[in-house]
């Protein structure tokens, strides 16, 4: 499962989407409570011109989840891809997501972009 390459992966429905094959820049956006990873399709275009490599991913939602489990999670998903020092763009629920992640693992992190934040 630890391979790079486009398509999706078991691990939470992640996707990896890139224009070029030498991609100098990481970022993984994570939507808002009740939402899933479509919610990015407008902005996906800009992302790829510019040469991102992008990750996306669905939150698992669950009753019993915790912004800490959600946070666990993607730490699991950056771990297992080896996605070190990248760009994370956070809409609502999962800006809290990312900083309490960059807290746990601040090598993960370059940027932490969080759109619309929430508790």
């Amino acid at each position: 499962m630890g391979k790079r390459a486009p398509g999706y992966a078991s691990l939470a429905n992640v996707k990896f989407m890139s224009s070029c094959r030498e991609n100098k820049k990481t970022i993984i956006i994570s939507h808002g409570f009740g939402l899933d990873q479509s919610c990015w399709r407008h902005i996906l275009p800009s992302l790829l011109e510019n040469h991102y490599t992008v990750v996306t991913y669905d939150l698992v939602f669950s009753a019993a989840s915790t912004l800490e489990d959600y946070a666990d999670d993607l730490i699991s998903l950056m771990d297992e891809f080896d996605l070190k020092s990248s760009f994370f763009l956070g809409h609502s629920m999962s800006a809290m997501v990312g900083c309490l992640a960059s807290i746990k693992r601040p090598e993960f992190f370059h940027h932490l972009i969080l759109l619309c934040a929430s508790p």
